[in-house]
């Protein structure tokens, strides 16, 4: 479930998933992203939805802001998928390039994620992380609220 919340981005597809590190490219299959994603649903971190795409559907979940999730992620029930520092790091990295551009439209356009989490500040150099940080905590920077209808085919 960690690679989930972990994959880079807001939005998480079982290829980014399984692209991300050597450590997950074996273990990923669909029936597990979906377990995993239908769990972080069920315990109310993120939305998995499911885009029409030309060929086929994609099944993408679609992560809370860091600041709707930072509290959850304290809890000890979710304490062993990630720190509140952890996900805002890899929430604010650019989305990979197999959440297409049709598919990022797709969102904006219904409403799931604002087009604000795609604009990237991962060109900032490392050492500005901390003041990123700083704005995060005080709302400044965060992107809006996710819609919360489960499992919704677009």
């Amino acid at each position: 479930m960690a690679g989930v919340l972990l994959a880079p981005g807001p939005v998480s597809t079982r290829l980014t998933v399984k692209n991300m590190s050597p450590a997950f490219k074996l273990s990923v299959s669909k029936a597990k992203f979906m377990s995993a994603a239908n769990q972080l649903q069920s315990d109310n971190l993120g939305v998995l939805v499911v885009l029409d795409r030309i060929s086929s559907q994609a099944h993408v979940f679609v992560k809370k802001t860091p600041n709707e999730i930072h509290d959850l992620l304290l809890l000890k029930q979710h304490s062993d998928l990630c720190t509140p520092e952890e996900y805002f790091t890899r929430y604010i990295m650019p989305t990979p390039v197999s959440v297409t551009e049709r598919m990022k439209t797709c969102m904006i356009d219904r409403g799931l994620v604002s087009a604000e989490s795609f604009i990237q500040v991962s060109h900032e150099p490392l050492h500005t992380l901390g003041s990123i940080m700083d704005q995060e905590s005080n709302n400044q920077m965060m992107p809006t609220d996710v819609d919360d209808e489960p499992n919704e085919t677009f």
